[in-house]
């Protein structure tokens, strides 16, 4: 997953870079930090974001806070923590539905910064990390990368949200791969496919609308023999809660 930090102070901006790396290592949560030190360096490159930290005081104005209404605009994935050194913007923080809000500096509260982790970033344990093999060292990958599986004849094309990984190809068959999945994150939907049910957008008819690590959105068809069981499946984690 990437995690954003946009500070324009960039002492501040390292220090909770450096917490960030620290307590991602501590509790073995595979992640990427991209630094911004303006609000429109950020708002460039928001998509591929999925926690950020936003400072709310940029250049001597709340430029934080425009930046997140403007995030909100068309973006309500982004779980946005804002970071300052005023704690008096709780009715804008509500306003943006910020997660959290930390004060500076972070490195005297780092315990909340563990539980925020925790809770929007998701502390991995190993059972959540599956091993790839190919052509290369092996490599552990987590499940929540994952957007979907590929059969590539006796090989896999596995589709990351993960733009330093992309696609990467095993030489796993789907079927093994469908097995070391967790089934209550992945289901197969036809002889060549897997996908992730965090990532489906919307089912219409035979054909899921998932969100793509590449493509930004993909189509992928639900085989005949297959169709009862995803839909069954979809239900489920629908009302599990976990969307």
């Amino acid at each position: 997953m990437i995690i954003g930090v946009c500070d324009d102070y960039q002492t501040d901006a390292a220090q909770l870079e450096d917490a960030l790396k620290k307590e991602t290592q501590k509790l073995n949560i595979e992640a990427h930090i991209r630094c911004y030190d303006s609000a429109e360096d950020l708002l460039n490159e928001k998509d591929n974001i999925r926690l950020l930290f936003l400072d709310i005081m940029m250049n001597n104005e709340a430029a934080g806070i425009e930046a997140a209404r403007k995030i909100r605009e068309n973006n309500n994935d982004i779980v946005i923590v804002f970071v300052s050194n005023d704690n008096g913007f709780a009715t804008e923080s509500y306003e943006v539905e910020a997660a959290g809000y930390i004060m500076k500096p972070v490195t005297d509260h780092l315990e909340k910064l563990d539980k925020l982790l925790k809770k929007y970033a998701g502390g991995m344990d190993e059972g959540k990390f599956i091993k790839l093999t190919g052509n290369w060292n092996d490599i552990m990958i987590s499940e929540n990368s994952i957007v979907r599986v590929i059969a590539d004849g006796k090989k896999s094309k596995v589709v990351t949200n993960d733009p330093e990984r992309g696609t990467i190809i095993t030489t796993i068959s789907i079927k093994n791969l469908e097995e070391m999945l967790s089934k209550d994150k992945f289901v197969r939907t036809g002889k060549s496919d897997i996908v992730s049910f965090s990532n489906i957008i919307r089912i219409e008819g035979s054909n899921i609308v998932l969100k793509s690590g590449e493509a930004g959105v993909d189509i992928v068809k639900i085989g005949t023999t297959y169709r009862t069981e995803v839909l069954a499946a979809y239900d489920k984690y629908v009302l599990s809660g976990m969307l």
